[in-house]
């Protein structure tokens, strides 16, 4: 065998030493040494991902071959360049070469145009006849195992395609055994990712996430193989992660475009336009759908150009454009012609929404029920329900609805744990969200208010809510994750290492994934029961707030009967809760001098202000009951013990109605024998000396600087009763599972939070803002707090506001005061708080109970 000949042997093996060697090859006076070196260089390129330079040399060794009358190596020529074709995009051209050299091509060659064929025909969204030709191809390479290994690979993603979840996952199996058989590692990870864009395709987001994951530390390098990023970005915009997703995606097109990858660069743009929509950015997402669909079509592949003009057709509705409803009906029909229902059924809802509002009733009626004629996978089902509750919305069904809703997000909740995350999809949460809102119009908006419904639904807006929590306290991944994360942050802040915010974001992005990939717990439909509502409340008031149609409601439960009233637009709640807010969070609030008086007086008005709008209706009924709060976004920042009716009231605020009834029973108290953890953290004066004296006067267990790192903190919390934390806390508005409580060596982020087995049963913040808490999508609430209750804890006692250092100490001290001579959380807070005056502590998860209030 010549030099050249087993250089070719190893060009799709070793590309990088292959090209090294060819250097001085190609210098020879020999033409046919030449044309085989320029062969195998276009072979080693192509295997690079270098497009261009692949192309380059096959042009010049074809040229050369055409001149020198060298007709062996034209069919080899052609063959190249037909897989260069491919990665162009020109599949069309691919198949005309792969046609015209089919007979001339010898030995094993046919074999290997059939599944150059069948990548062909998958790259154009002829996935069926993709199959056939990669079957066919399959059958005729069993001596041949390397390019058996790609017929595998290439049917496995087009029986993804195919909705095969089980059999495309069995040969991208198959296929990675023979490329580690092969010695081929990288080619072994990549039917790992091939194996997570199966599930994503069948909707398993978690599983599609860790299959990634598995894939990156198996070898698959995005910046060698780019189009993973374009994979990766769908998974993490499902499940809600759309900006990380949109970077990725822009790092792919320029990747792809430089390498000559159009292919694969014009489904990097159509998927930026479809993240785009999640995001609510019409416009940028009709300008990336036009690129992608111009791409799309001249390189004449007619099924992607089809997803491509639906995308931009859904945009195009979002603009509010008034000429978008036109072609919508042809479009959709073209675009499920080709196998993308989803989109379709997505278009035709969205298209009779905007038919609707523009007095189209008939074509509204024309798309709904075009949208549900196809069930076959969750999402699918999920966007029919919603069409067939919007059908009967028209047809005036008030029942129709109500069934069809509740169906919908049945559906939902139970398969949310399949295709959800920690934080809620975007694409679920607005399903659910238009599912509420449609059952929501018939409740509100009928002659007679069924009040006992509207409270279900309203607790079913907060859909996150209704998978059961997951902890992660095996999983060294992502311990691996948050003390990365840690460190980068300590880095950053001290100027020391490598430290960046660009690192920061990096880490936290990875701890992200490293979440999403984990499966939620299965999910149980179970309506709330008024019954168990009202034997666990007793005495004490349910206020439940939600907001429909940019109006916040009340729902008050009170003696086993429940109201209804509206409290004013959304925008004018949150306005005045955020003035309030500043007023309490100023330094000179709760303070002497004239200017303390100035902002103590304003602050009393708007606390006066919003105790009329919030507790209207309720009048002397209430009387000294205690309250559980359940609120809603506009709520979030405010700290109920500033309104005056609530300064000496048990009051404990709950993420859903039904994680507080989910408490156990007895209420949350402290036993005169317990294992407490009083823990300190840095540079924070005040609080050596107010953990040390809790220490001194109940006993327990002391954790102070040096010895208060993270680690140290989670193991000592494990199946602790009582953990009070004295440290700086931080709240992130833009990410609020990030929120963190500051220790020796970094921050105590919410996620370390749920790596705990046995949670402790109270947790006391005494931490500026530990209690503040974020929206996710839809009315979910997010931060600290949400952790740990979710995480297990019972009972969470910390503050929405920032805490003086020299005023805390004296309230925590009666606060577990309060706490051992008996009394139930919120009413122990209430107690220490009508003495110290209120710093915006709150008590959170099971702080009243019906056991509790008659200690008010």
């Amino acid at each position: 065998m010549s030099t050249v000949d087993r250089l070719r042997a190893d060009a799709v093996r070793a590309p990088d030493a292959v090209l090294d060697r060819l250097a001085a090859i190609r210098g020879t006076r020999d033409v046919a040494s030449y044309v085989a070196a320029c062969h195998t260089a276009s072979i080693a390129h192509a295997e690079r991902g270098d497009a261009h330079s692949a192309l380059v040399q096959a042009r010049s060794g074809l040229a050369m071959a055409r001149r020198a009358g060298l007709t062996e190596y034209l069919p080899e020529f052609q063959f190249v360049l037909a897989w260069l074709d491919l990665e162009r995009g020109a599949s069309v051209a691919c198949l005309a070469r792969l046609a015209a050299v089919r007979e001339a091509l010898g030995g094993a060659e046919p074999a290997r145009a059939r599944c150059l064929r069948g990548l062909s025909l998958s790259t154009r969204g002829r996935h069926a006849d993709a199959v056939v030709e990669f079957s066919a191809a399959i059958g005729q390479l069993a001596d041949d195992p390397w390019w058996r290994a790609n017929a595998l690979t290439g049917r496995g993603v087009a029986l993804g395609y195919r909705g095969r979840c089980d059999d495309a996952l069995a040969d991208l199996a198959a296929a990675r055994a023979l490329w580690q058989e092969l010695g081929q590692p990288r080619r072994a990870a990549a039917c790992l990712h091939n194996s997570g864009y199966a599930a994503l395709l069948a909707g398993d987001v978690p599983r599609a996430l860790a299959l990634f994951d598995a894939a990156a530390e198996a070898g698959v390098d995005s910046t060698l193989w780019p189009e993973s990023l374009v994979d990766r970005a769908e998974a993490l915009q499902l499940a809600g992660l759309v900006r990380p997703a949109m970077d990725a995606l822009q790092r792919a097109w320029n990747t792809l475009l430089s390498c000559g990858r159009e292919a694969k660069a014009a489904e990097a743009r159509l998927s930026l336009a479809r993240c785009a929509l999640r995001a609510g950015e019409p416009e940028i997402g009709f300008e990336a759908a036009t690129q992608a669909w111009r791409l799309f079509r001249d390189q004449r592949r007619p099924a992607w150009a089809a997803l491509a003009r639906a995308v931009r057709a859904q945009a195009a509705l979002g603009t509010g454009c008034p000429r978008a409803l036109t072609g919508v009906v042809r479009t959709a029909r073209e675009c499920a012609s080709h196998g993308w229902y989803l989109a379709s059924a997505e278009l035709r809802v969205a298209g009779a929404v905007a038919a609707i509002r523009a007095g189209r009733a008939p074509m509204a009626r024309r798309l709904l029920a075009e949208t549900t004629t196809r069930t076959a996978t969750v999402l699918e089902r999920l966007v029919a329900w919603r069409a067939k509750a919007t059908l009967a919305r028209l047809a005036g069904e008030r029942a129709r609805v109500l069934r069809a809703a509740r169906n919908g997000l049945r559906l939902l909740i139970e398969e949310l744990p399949m295709l959800g995350a920690y934080e809620t999809p975007a694409l679920l949460t607005e399903i659910a969200r238009e599912l509420t809102s449609l059952a929501l119009d018939q409740l509100l908006h009928g002659e007679r208010i069924d009040t006992t419904s509207v409270l279900r639904w309203a607790e079913w807006q907060r859909v996150g809510s209704s998978v059961p929590a997951r902890s992660w306290p095996d999983d060294p991944e992502l311990a691996t994750a948050l003390a990365a994360l840690r460190a980068a942050v300590v880095e950053t802040k001290t100027g020391t290492g490598r430290g960046s915010t660009r690192a920061v974001q990096r880490c936290e992005q990875r701890v992200r994934r490293r979440v999403l990939a984990t499966p939620a717990l299965r999910a149980r439909w179970e309506p709330l029961s008024t019954r168990a509502l009202r034997e666990r409340l007793g005495r004490a008031v349910l206020l439940l707030f939600f907001t429909h149609r940019d109006v916040l409601y009340r729902v008050s439960f009170m003696d086993g009967k429940a109201q209804v009233r509206s409290m004013g637009t959304r925008a004018s709640v949150s306005k005045q809760v955020h003035a309030l807010w500043f007023f309490l969070a100023h330094p000179a609030f709760g303070r002497q001098g004239s200017l303390c008086d100035a902002v103590a007086s304003a602050g009393e008005k708007l606390a006066r202000d919003l105790e009329a709008l919030l507790l209207a209706g309720l009048g002397e009924r209430l009387g000294d009951r205690p309250f559980v709060i359940v609120p809603s976004a506009p709520l979030q920042d405010l700290s109920w013990s500033a309104l005056p009716t609530c300064r000496s009231r048990a009051i404990s605020v709950a993420p859903t109605v039904t994680s507080w009834l989910c408490a156990a029973d007895p209420p949350t108290r402290c036993p005169q024998t317990e294992r407490s953890i009083w823990v300190c953290g840095p540079r924070l004066p005040g609080a050596n000396k107010e953990t040390r004296d809790l220490y001194q006067r109940y006993g327990g267990i002391l954790c102070t600087p040096p010895e208060s790192t993270v680690d140290s903190v989670l193991r000592l919390a494990e199946g602790a009763d009582v953990l009070h934390l004295a440290a700086h806390g931080r709240f992130r508005a833009d990410q609020p599972l990030f929120s963190s409580i500051d220790l020796v060596d970094g921050p105590l982020h919410a996620y370390d939070l749920r790596r705990l087995r046995n949670p402790p049963r109270l947790v006391v913040l005494s931490a500026c803002e530990a209690g503040a808490t974020g929206i996710g999508h839809g009315e979910d609430l997010l931060g600290l707090a949400s952790a740990l209750l979710a995480a297990g804890t019972r009972t969470l006692i910390a503050s929405v506001l920032p805490v003086p250092d020299d005023r805390a100490p004296r309230l925590m001290s009666r606060l577990h005061q309060e706490l051992r001579s008996g009394r139930s959380p919120a009413a122990a807070l209430a107690a220490a708080q009508a003495v110290h005056g209120h710093l915006g502590f709150q008590c959170f998860g099971d702080g009243v109970s019906a056991a509790a209030s008659s200690d008010g």
